[in-house]
């Protein structure tokens, strides 16, 4: 073990992944021997679920190699460094990000996040910063022309952004997962 390479970007909370057959390696096209150094490694798990949500949508399609002291997150074509002259037979290569601590690729994560939330690409996370269930439901109605219960309400964060929202169920209708709705107070108007 005392042969063993120091990574600087490995932690308790990643992994370094071994990857078997052809296909798998990065590259480098600027220096195709050196590229053997790359160790693949894993999202610390401790990043938050925004970050992870768009980890999990680039399944597949990102990576994360240790390269050079660095952090470098490539693409399906795994390139390491910024290839080629934009002509046909050197088309222009290179990695999605490149960084120097996992707090500036979780912070380019998050920033992603909030692009791809913005866009409908993928379904919100939502920081709830308080929540008060009320002892009896209020009586309202939606903009969408239901009568309501309003059971509760709640303050969450969505890519930065506070939110105040209801929490009610809609008369006559039971949601199959018991859940309650949840709309934004400008949504929702109270009778009374």
């Amino acid at each position: 073990m005392e042969n063993m390479k120091t990574l600087k970007f490995e932690r308790d909370d990643n992994e370094v992944v071994i990857r078997l057959g052809a296909g798998t390696r990065p590259v480098d096209a600027n220096n195709p021997e050196h590229a053997s150094t790359a160790v693949e490694l894993t999202l610390p798990t401790s990043f938050s679920a925004e970050a992870w949500a768009v980890w999990n949508y680039l399944d597949g399609a990102a990576f994360i190699y240790e390269y050079d002291g660095r952090l470098v997150v490539t693409d399906e074509a795994l390139d390491l460094t910024y290839c080629g002259d934009g002509s046909h037979e050197n088309p222009i290569g290179g990695p999605r990000w490149i960084v120097d601590s996992w707090d500036e690729l979780e912070e380019i994560l998050v920033a992603t996040y909030c692009d791809l939330v913005e866009n409908a690409v993928i379904e919100p996370v939502e920081k709830i910063l308080s929540e008060e269930m009320y002892d009896e439901p209020i009586k309202g109605g939606s903009i969408t022309g239901n009568f309501v219960e309003v059971i509760g309400e709640r303050v969450v964060n969505r890519c930065g952004k506070i939110l105040e929202q209801y929490l009610y169920n809609i008369e006559g209708y039971t949601p199959k997962n018991g859940l309650p709705f949840v709309a934004l107070k400008s949504n929702i108007y109270l009778f009374g």
